[in-house]
């Protein structure tokens, strides 16, 4: 059976996946030109590249394969840990995207080695380390170990001898040794063959980092327990002493470059700067959330950290805020810095890690770890970045920053391009095309600030504007002219009328030709009358919030008033007519406001008071409509009206409870519903307490209301479609199988159909395709 097909670009060639994993390729005409055993499963999806010589196929194996057309494999690209749903090309055939089953989705780059997965430890990776000359990495993790290995995932050796969990590494500057610390409260000192030089004396909590001093003499760790300690490398003590501040326990340590500084980064948000004697520097303040990790720059002028708000933040050691790194869905909990400092990588539990420029900028996301990233590592060239996940892999990435700036800009090109106060300062992203296109988003910014009476700062706008696209030859004072319009309306507002005029005539010396108010027929060049214009539509709002609150004779007089300052003024916009009547318009804003209490009070269950506040609207406007969007006669009678609006409250009421799997809940407020008013038909209430109801396992009690609500739109098939689910989970295969083929016959959607294909594939063979995942993939669509 075929799952999925895709035509190549060109149309003459068709591409067949089928349930036993191949594929089969075709002319239009039918002739088969080849069959390919692609993949030991199914295979869901496949793609024709955009110049149509190569294939992509994703498979319930776990897999994404590249082929040619003549069957020959090119690549098998291997990291999914759950069946492939998806797979495509980008527009330039240079990047392959595959999604699977455990809401991942991953980008491969066609012609780049794969990244290569250092050898695996038995847990989360928690720690990475490069050796200065950058061919050595140390890994370290929940396995209590420590692993040497080569760039290209060659295991050189494993150092073994921690008793807990391994939290930081580092090199000495000559790469001769490196330097361990755990949660088993102790320190190791190795050499690169594993060979343990010395363990240091035990400490009395978890160690959370280690660094050695300029000379390499030195050894410096520190401890949860708030406490930093100094070493002669020979494993004798030095000094020691408490970090005294954070007011409660510290998660983070990071030691500045030249190790003379402490950075500290506690569950009470705060980071703090410390001297080597124990006394505070500064404490830098602006996180929502606890402190995960920190780092310093290599010239030990910027301190980075990251936290459970799922944010970095860049300081000064003065404590002042450089900036605010926002992107990652997830608590951040590795932070490392490029050898130049122009780079910072983040990692997060969110699966991902991010490359960023200092000024905010966004450079790169990496997507192939399948668990949340807890340790960062540049290599001394800064080219190579390594990762260590919980997913127990260490994984090493090729960094061509300059290739990924111009990929980042290009990705995010209509962003920036719409936002030119940020594109202004993304220097690396500019070119004339994009300034060009990112003018005329400063244009209607421009035009925007004009409506708001912002003069100036429209025409800063607009003179931008033209500097980066030449094509623009308007007169930007000009252009912007209507804000001073929009000030002269403003000063009315505040009474002060002369100035308004003053502002007008301004206008006008500006503009000529200029129409003072655009929301009269005529063109006004009249600053005078203009200004009586704007005087009387302030009237007018004051009259309507003197009637809504019940003031009907003051109302009445400054709607007079307004009306003998510009005796063509309508008194009611809302009406389709214009109104000139003073008294009657005040009536009617009066009924506004009762119908707007009554049918609040519907809402709070209060129907015999907004029956009364109904009957007081008709009173005041006897053409009121008491339901805007029915006008079936018995609905004018204000208890009708108040019992349907209160009906149609409990379906609300109903459908919100079927979606929290408030079932009983939902079925009782829907029979209260049609007991306010059988004449209430909401077909789709009826299909939403079906669905939810059969999707969260209360399929039989609800199955009347797929009934229903296909009885009162019977040629709805979303609504078949619900009630075939129903039907399934009771027992009504062939009912079900009705319903699907009812909506596979009536929509266009590929993912849709393919789905209820593969159902009907199922019930036809005996088999439930509706397990626990499958109902709860669809509750999440």
């Amino acid at each position: 059976m075929e799952l999925i097909v895709a035509f190549s670009p060109n149309g003459e060639l068709l591409a067949s996946g089928s349930w036993d994993g191949t594929i089969n390729l075709w002319r239009r005409d039918g002739t088969s030109i080849n069959t390919i055993k692609a993949h030991t499963l199914a295979i869901r999806e496949v793609a024709f590249s955009p110049d149509g010589k190569t294939l992509v196929s994703g498979s319930d194996d776990k897999t994404v394969k590249l082929w040619k057309l003549d069957g020959k494999l090119i690549k098998t690209l291997e990291g999914h840990t759950h069946k492939v749903r998806t797979v495509g090309f980008s527009p330039d055939g240079k990047t392959i995207i595959s999604g699977s089953d455990n809401n991942t989705v991953k980008f491969w780059r066609k012609n780049t080695p794969s990244i290569p997965n250092l050898t695996t430890h038995g847990d989360s990776v928690w720690s990475v380390a490069f050796s200065p000359n950058g061919e050595i990495i140390a890994s370290g993790g929940r396995d209590n170990t420590v692993k040497l290995s080569l760039r290209d995932g060659t295991l050189i050796t494993t150092l073994q001898g921690h008793k807990n969990y391994i939290n930081t590494l580092t090199f000495s500057s000559d790469g001769k040794t490196l330097l361990s610390g755990s949660s088993d409260k102790t320190i190791a000192l190795w050499n690169l063959d594993g060979s343990l030089i010395r363990n240091f004396p035990e400490h009395t909590s978890s160690i959370l980092a280690v660094a050695f001093s300029d000379d390499d003499r030195k050894v410096l760790s520190a401890t949860s327990d708030k406490k930093v300690h100094v070493w002669h490398k020979d494993g004798q003590s030095i000094t020691s002493f408490p970090l005294e501040g954070h007011s409660s326990k510290i998660n983070a340590i990071s030691f500045s470059p030249d190790a003379k500084t402490v950075a500290s980064g506690g569950a009470d948000a705060m980071v703090k700067l410390w001297n080597l004697d124990g006394s505070l520097i500064a404490t830098l303040e602006g996180h929502a959330s606890e402190i995960n990790t920190i780092a310093f720059s290599p010239d030990g002028k910027t301190i980075a950290s990251g936290s459970k708000d799922k944010m970095v933040k860049l300081w000064n050691l003065d404590g002042s805020l450089i900036a605010t790194l926002e992107s990652h869905a997830s608590e951040v909990n590795a932070i490392a810095f490029s050898p130049d400092g122009k780079t910072i990588a983040s990692g997060s539990s969110d699966n991902t890690v991010k490359l960023w420029q200092p000024d905010s900028t966004l450079i790169h996301t990496f997507l192939s770890h399948n668990g949340p990233i807890y340790a960062l590592a540049f290599s001394p060239d800064g080219k190579t970045l390594v990762s260590g996940s919980e997913d127990s892999t260490v994984k090493l990435w090729n960094l061509n920053l300059p290739d990924l700036i111009n990929r980042g800009c290009t990705w995010l090109e209509e962003y920036n391009i719409s936002r030119p106060d940020r594109f202004s300062q993304l220097e690396s992203c500019q070119n004339p095309q994009r300034l060009q296109a990112s003018a005329l988003s400063l244009v209607a910014q421009g035009e925007q600030l004009v409506k708001t009476g912002k003069f100036e700062e429209a025409i800063h706008k607009f003179e931008r504007a033209k500097q980066w696209n030449l094509k623009l030859t308007f007169d930007s004072q000009r252009k912007a002219v209507p804000a001073l319009v929009k000030q002269a309306e403003n000063l009315v507002l505040e009474g002060k009328r002369d100035e308004a005029i003053y502002k007008l005539k301004e206008a006008q010396t500006l503009d000529p030709n200029l129409d003072l108010n655009p929301d009269t027929k005529e063109v006004e060049t009249d600053a005078e009358i203009v200004a009586n214009q704007f005087t009387a539509v302030k009237k007018r709002g004051e009259a309507t919030t003197l009637a809504r609150e019940g003031n009907l004779d003051e109302a009445i007089a400054r709607f007079e008033e307004a009306q003998t300052l510009d005796p063509n003024l309508d008194l009611n916009l809302s009406t389709a007519e214009v109104e000139t009547d003073a008294a009657t318009v005040a009536k009617q804003f009066a009924a506004d406001k009762k119908h707007e209490e009554g049918t609040k009070l519907v809402k709070e269950g209060q129907l015999d008071k907004a029956i009364a506040k109904f009957k007081e609207a008709q009173n005041l406007n006897p053409d009121i409509d008491l339901i805007s969007d029915n006008s079936d006669e018995q609905y004018k009678q204000p208890e009708m009206a108040v019992r349907y609006l209160a009906a149609i409250e409990k379906f609300k009421k109903g459908e919100s409870s079927a979606k929290k799997g408030e079932i009983d809940e939902a079925i009782a407020l829907f029979k209260e519903a049609q007991n306010l008013d059988p004449n209430v038909k909401k077909a789709s209430s009826w299909n939403t307490l079906c669905r939810f109801g059969a999707l969260q396992g209360r399929a039989a009690a609800v199955l009347f209301a797929c009934e229903t609500a296909v009885s009162l739109e019977a040629e709805n098939a979303v609504y078949q479609d619900s009630r075939g689910l129903a039907r399934a989970l009771t027992g009504n295969i062939e009912g079900a199988i009705e319903d699907f083929q009812a909506f596979l016959d009536s929509i266009n959607n590929n993912s849709a159909q393919f789905w209820r294909k593969e159902w009907i594939y199922s019930l036809r063979n005996d088999k439930n395709p509706f397990t626990e995942q499958e109902l709860q993939r669809l509750l999440e669509e």
